[in-house]
């Protein structure tokens, strides 16, 4: 009966500190400019975007049957076509990724750091976060292609059996009980640094975020295996992999080896 008040107290103490007048910081880079817009069109055209998703969500989800009615469309049903297009294409984007992921580090450390002529900001939170959002859900899993950190340690696990080394394999079973925590977890960090954080926006410090969050997936594949810690604790392919269900296209004949192993959804690499 004693703690039956905390909750109320603790409430009050949030509300008072969200009294307590601070600066407040936002995200984005570079000078600020304003669109020659009045501010009712914003509010309205929010107010209306949030009230026709309503609409759309109450005239198709009138049956939950029909959520299991999407299929999306498989190039590799065209297996002689896809077996050759498709290695192409996945050597390619891993080939591109690999030099983009090589260029923001290399860039973030040595390149200028005026934050709007260093190459390292603007592809993280414009081309990649943003551009690659849309890519995934109205194209297709790009990412679980293209992912950089997968990439490289597939290619590091290969040139170590190459040469008589340990022939991969997850060295511990990921608990069960942590689920997708740690995607969670993560997500939540790389949040609040692209809204809150001034890291954000300086190369160097952007550049060394980046190569942490590297070490820790690379750590983190090689403990528990690849399918399981991309399926569940990598943020980005969680995230990705997420919008990707909504794409017409499954793109998972692009890998020759299925991955699918600790997925929380249904797409396979």
């Amino acid at each position: 009966m004693r703690f039956r008040f905390l909750p109320v107290l603790g409430a009050a103490a949030l509300g008072a500190c969200a009294l307590i007048p601070r600066t407040a910081l936002a995200h984005a880079f570079g000078q600020r400019y304003d669109l020659p817009l009045p501010l009712s069109f914003y509010v309205v055209g929010a107010g209306a975007t949030v009230a026709f998703s309503f609409v759309v969500m109450a005239f198709f989800l009138r049956d939950r049957k029909a959520a299991t009615r999407f299929r999306q469309w498989s190039p590799a049903t065209h297996s002689k076509l896809w077996n050759g297009l498709g290695r192409a294409l996945k050597v390619l984007l891993q080939t591109l990724s690999v030099a983009l992921f090589l260029l923001v580090l290399l860039s973030g450390f040595f390149g200028d750091q005026n934050p709007t002529k260093n190459f390292a900001p603007t592809f993280v939170w414009v081309l990649w976060w943003v551009g690659l959002a849309y890519v995934q859900a109205l194209i297709g899993d790009l990412w679980a292609i293209a992912n950089p950190w997968k990439v490289l340690h597939e290619w590091a696990e290969r040139l170590l059996t190459a040469r008589g080394g340990r022939s991969g394999g997850a060295l511990l079973a990921y608990p069960a009980w942590l689920g997708h925590w740690p995607a969670v977890l993560f997500f939540f960090i790389f949040s609040w640094m692209e809204l809150v954080s001034e890291a954000a926006e300086r190369p160097a410090s952007l550049a060394t975020i980046i190569l942490a969050y590297s070490l820790i997936t690379w750590v983190g594949m090689t403990l528990f295996g690849r399918p399981a810690w991309l399926g569940r604790a990598e943020a980005f392919s969680v995230v990705f992999g997420f919008l990707a269900r909504f794409a017409p296209l499954d793109l998972s004949g692009a890998a020759s080896v299925r991955e699918d192993a600790g997925r929380p959804f249904s797409w396979s690499f």
